[in-house]
């Protein structure tokens, strides 16, 4: 307490010395000398005390070498406070460095099952291969992911592995039943050593497939607000127990599983909503391209009645039929998109044929509207294209040169020629042009201006038919007319050659 030595030639005259010790170890305490050990800040780290010098008592020499030993307690002293302490930190330091190549560990898993997640189109094939993974890392006989079905709060096996795995995907579990149960109603994951003696364990499917359960670990799979379902795994391999980091693991990988069903079935909603969307799309270009064969059909069954040649009528007739089966193509396309098909028919067409075909159609579109038809074959051997397709594009832009020119007439003219292996069409009106404020999003659903019975859909119906002919279109426009040159491969890869000299 006072840093200063203490020299004591008889014990029990002294009155600091506490005999208690003596009485206790029956020694006898005759001298004694007491020096402090100070570190190099004068700080009483220790005491040391030498008891009952053989001969007489103890001396200043006494006192000086017991200081100098005390002297070197301190250096000892403190060279192990020094290396507690560097051991110490170093402990510290290779627990951070465990706890560090623990979190990049799991960092590995979570990047794993995340590019799995991002790269995955099917569900129940992503959530087998995290399953699997799971029970690999944490070392589990089977292992199960349950989902809940809002409507009637019962969960179901979306993914079962494991010795006894595909009977079980058959059973239903009702929410607040059985661990798994319990753990998605109360949204707490649980560890459970010895399954027989939990109450809230149901033995119920183990019985029924066979399989008994030892022991098991459950993670409630939520995504925000809401309640996905229960991921668990039972049965630790070996003679081992499921610790806490086993489920701590689990945790993070049902985080996961959560979040890859909440985007799996977010993405579903989107598809069908865009579906429905472009559906209705769909059914106004259906709307839009009636508009033609029942002109056309309207035309042939007038001339029809007032006809009394057979071989006119039949001509008529055949035509009407033609029609008729343009429609319910339409149709077909309309139901193929709606199924998720799409769709496109190539084969070699004749050119001079169908042609000839779309001329006389034009000339009885245009029949009564003061708008005149051109036409410049140049190339009119053959092209493998979608002939219906094809048909229905050039209508469009005939319906849409003539509405534009419907005030004053004018000339509706078609170039076809062939440029090296492609072949090109050029459309043109000597109209007023496209409106300046409708370009840039011309070929864009529902664009339309100045039509009274436009619906916009004619030039976005244009471009997907040229985009699934793996086509480009282009377009000029001014005051004095419109062109629109479209570009496709008249004939495949493997039959392209040079084309024929005048063509």
């Amino acid at each position: 307490e006072s840093g200063v030595r203490l020299n004591v030639t008889n014990a029990y005259e002294h009155p600091m010395f506490d005999s208690s010790w003596d009485l206790q170890t029956g020694y006898v305490t005759r001298s004694m000398l007491c020096v402090p050990v100070t570190d190099n800040q004068d700080t009483v780290r220790a005491v040391l005390q030498a008891m009952n010098k053989r001969q007489g008592v103890f001396t200043p020499e006494d006192e000086i070498i017991l200081e100098s030993l005390g002297s070197q307690v301190a250096v000892a002293l403190s060279n192990a406070k020094l290396y507690e302490n560097l051991l110490n930190a170093n402990n510290r330091l290779l627990a951070v460095q465990r706890d560090l190549k623990q979190k990049m560990w799991e960092l590995d898993l979570l990047y794993d099952i995340e590019r799995k997640i991002s790269s995955a189109r099917d569900l129940p094939e992503l959530l087998d291969s995290i399953l699997a993974k799971a029970m690999s890392i944490i070392r589990a006989e089977a292992g199960s992911i349950l989902l809940v079905e809002q409507t009637n709060r019962e969960m179901y096996f979306k993914s079962a592995l494991g010795e006894k795995g595909a009977e079980v995907k058959k059973f239903h579990l009702p929410v607040g039943k059985g661990i798994a149960g319990w753990v998605a109603e109360s949204r707490q994951p649980l560890l459970v050593l010895n399954v027989e003696k939990d109450e809230r364990h149901d033995p119920t499917i183990s019985k029924s497939v066979g399989f008994p359960s030892r022991s098991i670990i459950c993670v409630p799979l939520v995504y925000g607000e809401s309640l996905i379902g229960a991921l668990e795994l039972i049965n630790k391999i070996g003679d081992e127990a499921f610790t806490q980091g086993d489920l701590k693991l689990l945790t993070l990988i049902g985080a996961q599983v959560a979040k890859a069903v909440h985007s799996h079935r977010a993405r579903d909603e989107m598809e069908k909503t865009e579906r429905l969307s472009a559906l209705g799309q769909m059914l106004s270009s259906l709307m839009h391209d009636l508009k033609t064969p029942m002109t056309i059909l309207s035309g042939y069954v007038q001339l029809m009645a007032l006809e009394d040649d057979p071989k006119e009528r039949a001509r008529y007739e055949a035509a009407v039929l033609k029609q008729v089966d343009a429609l319910g193509r339409m149709t077909r396309e309309v139901m193929a998109f709606a199924r998720g098909e799409k769709n496109i028919l190539l084969r070699r067409t004749l050119l001079n044929t169908f042609f000839d075909d779309i001329r006389e159609h034009l000339e009885r579109e245009f029949m009564g509207s003061g708008v005149r038809l051109e036409m410049d074959i140049q190339y009119n051997q053959t092209a493998i294209v979608d002939e219906s397709k094809i048909r229905r594009m050039i209508f469009n832009l005939a319906r849409n040169a003539r509405e534009a020119m419907a005030e004053k007439g004018g000339v509706f003219r078609i170039q076809v020629n062939r440029d090296k292996n492609d072949l090109v069409m050029r459309f043109s009106d000597n109209g007023p042009g496209i409106p300046e404020s409708i370009r840039p999003r011309l070929f864009q659903s529902f664009v339309s201006e100045g039509k009274r019975d436009g619906t916009g859909l004619g030039l976005a119906i244009v471009k997907r038919i040229v985009q699934e002919h793996q086509g480009d279109i282009a377009v000029e426009s001014g005051p004095t007319g419109t062109t629109f040159t479209i570009r496709m491969a008249a004939l495949p890869a493997e039959e392209q050659t040079p084309a024929p000299a005048g063509h």
